[in-house]
C-alpha cells in the first residue's frame, strides 16, 4: 500500500520523500507549487464581537483563569494595578459562594431580575451584574443606564435553550459543549463578549480528529480562528485519503472542495485517490452535482498517472467520462 506524499514542484516533476528510493508517477509528490411591559426598560443590539474586536477576546489572559468558580467572577476586587486580591481568602470565598448561589436560586425563581434577553418569541432573565461579571462588552453597555433601570437586548438569532446555558454558566461555571451545538455556542459567546466560553469553545475545536476536522474548520473559519483554522487545514491536507470517507466530506461546498484538491501540499498515495474523493462527494447527489464534474476534474493531475491506471481506474466510469470535456481530458493524459 502506497504512503500518502505531497505534492511538490511542477508538473513534470517528481521525488521521493526521505526513502532514497525513487517513486513511481502513481505514487509521487502531486506535482505544482409574550413579553412584559416594563415602565423604565433600556432596550440595545449587541454589536458583534467577530467584527469589532479582531479576535482579542479569543484569549484568556491569566486573571481570567481564576474563575474556578462564579462567586470569583462575581465578587472580583482589583487592585490598582489590576491584580487580583484577596483570591486566596478562604472566608472570602466561601462568602462569594454563598452570595453566587443566593443569586442563583433568585435566577431559577427569576426574581429581582434586571436583564431580558429576546430570543425569537422567547426570553431569557438574568442580573446584570452576574452577566457583566463575565463580560466586559455587556458591562461597558449596561454602565451607559441608571442601576435600577431594567435592560432589554436581542439575540433573535439563537435558540432561547443556547442563550439560556449561557446565561446558566455565569451562575454555575457549567455548560455543555457538543458537536451539535459548538456553532451557536462560539457565536452567541462572541455576542455577548463572554471571553471565558470563547475559550472553552476554541479549546473544545482544538481537539479534531479525522471524524470531525472538515466540521471544526468550517467553525473555525467562520469565527476568523485563524491559528487553529490553519492548524486543522494542515491537519486535513495530510489526512486527505482517510477524511474522504467521513460523513462530513460528502456537505463540503463545492469552492472548498476544489481548494483542497488543487492543493499541492495534498497528501495522497495517487492521483487515482482524488479521482475516488470526487466520485464520493458527486455520487452523494449525483444529479445536482454532475454538473460539477469538469471543473473537478481539472484538479485531477492525470499527467501523473501510469496509462494502465487511467483505462483501469478511470476511464469505465461512464457518468464522468461520458461528459465530453471530462472525456477529452482523460484522451489527452493516454497520448
Amino acid at each position: 500500500m502506497n504512503m500518502p506524499l505531497k505534492r511538490s514542484g511542477s508538473m513534470s516533476e517528481l521525488s521521493s520523500i526521505g526513502t532514497g528510493h525513487h517513486t513511481s508517477s502513481e505514487s509521487s509528490l502531486r506535482g505544482r507549487s409574550s413579553e412584559p411591559r416594563l415602565r423604565n426598560t433600556v432596550s440595545f443590539d449587541i454589536p458583534s464581537a467577530v467584527s469589532d474586536t479582531d479576535n482579542a477576546n479569543l484569549s484568556v489572559g491569566a486573571n481570567q483563569l481564576l474563575f474556578k468558580t462564579s462567586s470569583l467572577a462575581l465578587l472580583r476586587s482589583r487592585s490598582t494595578d489590576g491584580n487580583w486580591s484577596n483570591n486566596k481568602d478562604t472566608s472570602y470565598i466561601a462568602g462569594a459562594r454563598r452570595v453566587v448561589d443566593y443569586m442563583y436560586d433568585l435566577w431559577r425563581q427569576e426574581k429581582l431580575c434586571d436583564l431580558i434577553i429576546r430570543v425569537n418569541d422567547a426570553e431569557v432573565k438574568g442580573h446584570k451584574l452576574a452577566v457583566a461579571a463575565y463580560s466586559d462588552t455587556l458591562a461597558q453597555q449596561f454602565y451607559q443606564f441608571p442601576p435600577e433601570e431594567i435592560v432589554a437586548i436581542d439575540l433573535q438569532q439563537f435558540s432561547r435553550d443556547l442563550v439560556r446555558s449561557i446565561v446558566a454558566f455565569v451562575y454555575t461555571t457549567r455548560i455543555d459543549i457538543t458537536d451539535q451545538n459548538i456553532d451557536d455556542t462560539l457565536g452567541c459567546s462572541l455576542h455577548m463578549g463572554i471571553d471565558v466560553i470563547i475559550n472553552l469553545c476554541e479549546d473544545y475545536l482544538s481537539h479534531y480528529a479525522i471524524s470531525n476536522a472538515l466540521l471544526y474548520y468550517a467553525i473555525a473559519e467562520k469565527y476568523d480562528l485563524l491559528k487553529l483554522q490553519n492548524r486543522i487545514y494542515l491537519f486535513i491536507l495530510k489526512n486527505f485519503v482517510e477524511i474522504s470517507t467521513t460523513a462530513n466530506f460528502l456537505y463540503v461546498p463545492f469552492d472548498r472542495l476544489v481548494t483542497l484538491l488543487n492543493e499541492d501540499g495534498l497528501c495522497v498515495p495517487s492521483e487515482v485517490s482524488v479521482f475516488k474523493a470526487i466520485l464520493t462527494w458527486i455520487d452523494h447527489n449525483r444529479q445536482e452535482r454532475i454538473t460539477f464534474a469538469p471543473f473537478l476534474m481539472r484538479c485531477v493531475r492525470l499527467q501523473l498517472l501510469q496509462p494502465e491506471a487511467l483505462v483501469t481506474e478511470m476511464e469505465p466510469v461512464s457518468h464522468i467520462f461520458d461528459i465530453r470535456e471530462c472525456h477529452n481530458m482523460l484522451y489527452e493524459a493516454m497520448k
